[in-house]
């Protein structure tokens, strides 16, 4: 990998997987709510980092899931996406235009939205029911994994 630095992505792990907690109370509150369908929606890398999620719960469990660029999202909807409906949303600047967008589109139906962001502050951790926020770089995906 290029610019690889084993410390920091060491580092980073660490500081999420000590907040496991955090993350099992979101995935807590969204059982005990309840949904209909799971959607995964980004753009660009955060869209691939959380595709291997979306096969996850596709081939291991009866859950109706759906992988949608956030963009499709917006210009073509989603005939299974409603107030019901989680989406799971990544952006590592937390501004990504494509998937703020989606994110306000989703919001507007009713769904709960949980985002994995690498800055705080952002718009998309603003406009979310759940967000955690990692910090800069890999691996972010671990909050997938412990979600």
């Amino acid at each position: 990998m290029i610019n690889f630095n084993e410390q920091r992505f060491l580092e980073i792990g660490a500081s999420v997987y000590n907040r496991r907690a955090e993350i099992e109370q979101i995935a807590d509150k969204l059982t005990e709510k309840g949904f209909s369908n799971l959607f995964f929606s980004s753009v660009g890398g955060s869209q691939a980092m959380m595709d291997p999620f979306y096969d996850m719960v596709q081939e291991y469990s009866k859950i109706p899931v759906y992988s949608v660029l956030s963009s499709t999202l917006v210009l073509t909807g989603h005939n299974q996406l409603d107030k019901d409906s989680v989406v799971f949303m990544a952006s590592k600047s937390g501004d990504t235009k494509e998937t703020v967008a989606a994110c306000k589109y989703v919001k507007e139906i009713g769904c709960t939205v949980v985002s994995v962001c690498g800055k705080e502050d952002s718009v998309l951790e603003s406009l979310s029911d759940y967000c955690f926020v990692y910090g800069d770089g890999r691996p972010q995906e671990l909050v997938y994994y412990l979600l």
